[in-house]
């Protein structure tokens, strides 16, 4: 950035001299035979000036609009990403979700009156994954029966909406990270 910033103030400061001349030259010689007043190359002079520094404020805050540029890079990398979640054309079809549901034949349910669905997580350690650095989850366990009302209540950022989102399968735990169960059975394996 150096040697180019440099470059930029030499033609900058090389053009904004030539122009100050040039509005010099030209209305002292159109004020000589009178077909201008004193005021207006003045005028045109200060102009100039103003626009310069306007100029020249704007060259000094590039190094700090490029560097507010850079996380736009990141955010589109993510935006262009493919969602892990989602089946890929090689991918070997996967059960619907509602083959894992009671239904009297396809699942045995610990307790027939209830059926729906049983989630169970085990050990879930988790990062979200533009953000691998800080572990949103830690260890955790639990067991969300079917056909009952579960709350999740915490403090803001202790993990209610993450735990929320692997449910939903927004978010895959990695393998060895922990399983995430429902009805026993692997959430990854259901679309």
């Amino acid at each position: 950035m150096g040697l180019i910033g440099l470059s930029q103030w030499m033609i900058f400061i090389a053009v904004g001299a030539v122009g100050r001349s040039t509005v010099l030259y030209c209305g002292a010689k159109y004020v000589a035979v009178g077909e201008l007043t004193f005021t207006v190359p003045v005028d045109i002079f200060c102009r100039m000036i103003f626009m310069y520094f306007r100029a020249k404020m704007v060259l000094d805050m590039l190094p700090e609009i490029i560097e507010m540029m850079k996380p736009a890079d990141r955010v589109f990398s993510i935006l262009e990403s493919e969602p892990v979640t989602e089946p890929k054309k090689d991918d070997a079809p996967k059960p619907d979700i509602r083959d894992f549901l009671w239904n009297g034949k396809a699942f045995e349910s610990k307790d027939a009156r209830t059926g729906g669905m049983e989630f169970d997580l085990r050990d879930i350690k988790f990062a979200y994954p533009t953000m691998p650095e800080k572990v949103q989850l830690r260890g955790l366990s639990m067991t969300i029966p079917a056909g009952r009302t579960t709350a999740l209540v915490g403090e803001a950022g202790c993990g209610k909406s993450t735990t929320f989102s692997l449910l939903q399968r927004v978010y895959d735990v990695h393998t060895g990270c922990g399983d995430v169960l429902l009805n026993g059975k692997p959430i990854c394996h259901c679309k």
